[in-house]
């Protein structure tokens, strides 16, 4: 044990030796890494040490088409199996197969509640040899179908535990799940900007809970009590959202508040955190006037007028979150997106190994969202300006 634990500490000492400098004196890429009290943190600059890139145009496509097979709408998830063929999932409550090329090759589900039908699917996943698992947040009920898109079996997520209401929302390396509980509000009716904490749990292969990760602060909200004793809600300003990932045999946690994300291990112990020194952009009275024309621009009528009220009388950000959207990468690590603070055609994503060393940034188009990222790959949802949604796959290139 001791010979272990003397291997850590020298490791330590080197990479925070490497985040000093270069021989040559210029600024080193690795982050600075050092032990508080058992917790690693991983400090990364602002710069990548590297850019990747995808390709110019996706090499498919499927969407955009008034072709029934190609109608998308309300996208849970999308993979790609080991064969090349694409599985997308949306609120038809259906799992459409397409081959390499963006032709549909079959369809499996419908809407119900018997054996391989759904009432909302919201995840889906892979399991070993190109099954697909499915979360139906309705019915708590995961369903598992066979590389063809046969129906294997189903069961329920939180069955026979004292825990009710569990979401399935992602997968570890070692098969069981990610499960996220109900909001708490501590029983209360809440009012104005809050964030209420979400419980968070490992699950079984078969659904069982095996152990509470913790809970964790989810989205932010702003409420209005109305009469009765009940309340409104209103997506804020550039709220601050949770992000909970699952990826290899870690769990990842972002809040948005700083640019700093919790790496737990699957008994919910924090092993690391990862943090990149850059500095917070500040929200303008601008930033502020475009986003309630754009939010308004969408409602009408007293909707429109409940909106307009709540905009004007909830707290204005200073500052924006930290960071966006989280996704698995490869291998245990994840891609985090900037913030997409102002109009732009690309967003750019950072790319974190299991160790929460930045390794290379890349661009990818505004409003998308990947679901699954390869060596050569990445594949995900884009929407266009008025909302129509496609399920893209682009190459991707690394130096």
């Amino acid at each position: 044990m001791g010979v272990r634990r003397g291997a850590e500490v020298l490791a330590v000492a080197v990479l925070g030796l490497a985040a000093c400098g270069r021989p040559d004196g210029s600024p080193s890429t690795l982050p600075s890494v050092r032990d508080s009290a058992g917790v690693r943190i991983a400090e990364n600059p602002a710069d990548p040490p590297a850019v990747w890139r995808i390709g110019p145009a996706p090499q498919i496509e499927i969407g955009g088409s008034e072709a029934e097979d190609q109608i998308l709408f309300r996208v849970a998830g999308a993979l790609r199996l080991s064969d090349g063929r694409i599985v997308v999932a949306d609120g038809s409550n259906r799992l459409r197969y397409y081959r390499p090329d963006g032709s549909l090759d079959r369809v499996a589900g419908r809407t119900g509640e018997g054996p391989g039908e759904f009432r909302r699917i919201s995840w889906i996943g892979l399991l070993p040899g190109d099954s697909a698992i499915v979360f139906d947040l309705a019915q708590w009920r995961l369903s598992i179908f066979d590389p063809a898109g046969e129906f294997v079996r189903s069961f329920r997520a939180g069955a026979g535990d004292t825990v009710r209401f569990v979401q399935v929302a992602g997968r570890f390396g070692d098969g069981s799940f990610l499960g996220q509980g109900p909001v708490n509000t501590g029983g209360r009716i809440p009012q104005g900007l809050e964030r209420h904490d979400i419980p968070l749990y490992r699950l079984g292969p078969d659904g069982s809970v095996l152990d509470a990760l913790g809970e964790f602060p989810g989205n932010e909200l702003y409420f209005e009590p109305v009469a009765g004793g009940g309340f409104s809600f209103y997506r804020p300003f550039f709220p601050r959202s949770a992000s909970f990932v699952a990826s290899g045999t870690y769990l990842y946690v972002g809040t948005g508040d700083l640019y700093e994300i919790r790496q737990l291990d699957l008994r919910g112990k924090l092993l690391r955190l990862i943090r990149r020194l850059r500095e917070p952009v500040q929200v303008t009275e601008q930033d502020i006037r475009r986003e309630r024309e754009e939010r308004l621009a969408t409602e009408s009528g007293a909707a429109r007028q409940a909106v307009a009220r709540a905009l004007d009388a909830m707290p204005k950000p200073e500052v924006f979150p930290a960071y966006g959207l989280i996704r698995a990468g490869e291998d245990g690590g994840i891609w985090v997106q900037d913030y997409p603070a102002r109009p732009a055609a690309e967003i750019a994503w950072a790319v974190f190994d299991s160790t929460g060393a930045l390794r290379a940034e890349v661009k990818l188009p505004r409003r998308f969202d990947p679901q699954d990222i390869g060596r050569d790959f990445v594949l995900g949802v884009w929407r266009d300006e008025d909302g129509v949604e496609y399920v893209r796959l682009y190459r991707l290139f690394r130096p």
